[in-house]
């Protein structure tokens, strides 16, 4: 299990973030119950698979707390290209089911962690 994985690693997270479906929800709660959070878990507008990128984009940019985004594909594969070169239709990340990628905000800019 990824929840259990992560546990075992050094990823440090404030917040998890959800996709309003119910799968979503379950997923986060899960990684919730493994990690340490200092804010939580909550839903948030613009995850679902055809969503627009950039209203996730800017809602995470300059955020200063550690979160992780529980979505759903092609968005989550989207959101990581458009994030990463400014292009969502860039595949940076071959996303497989229960995977996990971190990026890093350094100056402004988002990097491979």
């Amino acid at each position: 299990m990824m929840a259990e994985w992560a546990t075992g690693t050094e990823i440090k997270v404030d917040q998890i973030r959800h996709s309003e479906k119910r799968r979503a929800e379950q997923t986060a709660t899960i990684f919730a119950k493994h990690l340490s959070l200092a804010s939580g878990v909550s839903a948030l507008n613009g995850l679902n698979p055809n969503d627009d990128v950039a209203l996730v984009a800017k809602s995470i940019q300059g955020e200063a707390e550690s979160i992780i985004l529980v979505g759903h594909l092609p968005h989550l594969s989207r959101l990581v290209g458009f994030l990463m070169t400014g292009d969502a239709e860039t595949e940076i990340v071959r996303f497989r089911n229960a995977g996990i990628v971190c990026r890093t905000q350094q100056q402004g800019k988002w990097a491979t962690d």
